[in-house]
């Protein structure tokens, strides 16, 4: 189920806010009615997350984008915040 999380964010990220936000609510959805996992949703964003840099590349705005999509999820699932933190730590070293 990571692979749909992974799917999801990387087929969605270039488009509207408003999709963006969209697919943030779905993803946080599923994780409420125990469709997706949260390990799975974080596993998911984490291979994500490994290549943002590089994704900041083509797409300018991508961490406001990653905001857009993450935001909607962990408050519509009612995910603590700190589950974040092991997430992101690889992003520390490049200042993201």
């Amino acid at each position: 189920m990571d692979l749909l999380t992974e799917s999801s964010i990387n087929h969605i990220l270039e488009r509207s806010a408003q999709a963006r936000k969209a697919t943030g609510h779905l993803l946080g959805e599923l994780i409420q009615i125990n469709l997706l996992t949260m390990n799975d949703y974080m596993k998911g964003l984490g291979s994500v997350l490994e290549f943002a840099d590089d994704l900041a590349i083509d797409i300018p705005n991508v961490w406001q984008y990653f905001g857009e999509l993450i935001a909607p999820t962990f408050m519509r699932a009612k995910l603590p915040l700190a589950k974040l933190v092991d997430i992101c730590d690889p992003l520390l070293p490049l200042g993201k």
